[in-house]
């Protein structure tokens, strides 16, 4: 029983990357799309689709301190993941100030203080090779509640902040999946086949 569950497990694993890898989109590039949103009121509308959805954009604290996008997880979809697939800190004029993320519930959001920290859901800092930046927003380090990942259906608010003199560039994937209630559909056919497999085998 033990050796089956760690079977399923590995083909939920391999169909959740070949999915992801598969679709993987680009549906935001500042250098394409323009400017995201500086606004936390009316940020920027994204649309997620199931797989790997590219966002990149710049922030700098010279008139684009942060960018706001807000996005919507349908019922039956989970975000997993956000990967930080590049982040380039163009610090040129000392020290400055480390990048900083959150995500909050809602489709509006706040600038970042000491007085709105409790709304978010998560905040940290961003650096290269963070890595998965979802786990660390879970824990909520820095600004937030906390929350459980992965995070269901809903809509969010995310935000990139750079309040120090450099140009900051960060590339995201936010990966987004089928809730497991309909992977469950074919892993339970996939146990079927494994099972009888085996049966017929002996």
């Amino acid at each position: 029983m033990a050796g089956r569950r760690l079977v399923l497990q590995a083909v939920f694993g391999l169909i959740v990357l070949a999915f992801c890898n598969a679709n993987a989109t680009t549906v935001w590039d500042e250098n394409l799309n323009g400017d995201l949103s500086t606004d936390p009121l009316t940020p920027t509308e994204i649309s997620l689709s199931n797989g790997a959805n590219g966002i990149s954009g710049s922030v700098q604290a010279t008139g684009d301190t942060r960018d706001f996008f807000t996005f919507t997880l349908l019922s039956g979809q989970q975000l997993i993941g956000i990967d930080l697939v590049n982040y380039t800190d163009l610090n040129t004029s000392g020290p400055g100030n480390r990048g900083f993320h959150a995500i909050i519930d809602g489709p509006t959001s706040f600038i970042p203080s000491g007085g709105t920290a409790g709304n978010f859901l998560g905040g940290d800092h961003l650096e290269a090779g963070d890595g998965d930046l979802l786990a660390a927003l879970a824990a909520a380090p820095l600004a937030g509640t906390g929350f459980a990942a992965p995070l269901g259906p809903g809509t969010y608010t995310y935000l990139v902040q750079q309040t120090g003199p450099q140009l900051t560039g960060y590339e995201l994937n936010f990966q987004v999946v089928p809730l497991p209630a309909s992977v469950w559909l074919f892993m339970t056919a996939a146990g079927l086949i494994f099972g009888r497999a085996k049966y017929q085998s002996n």
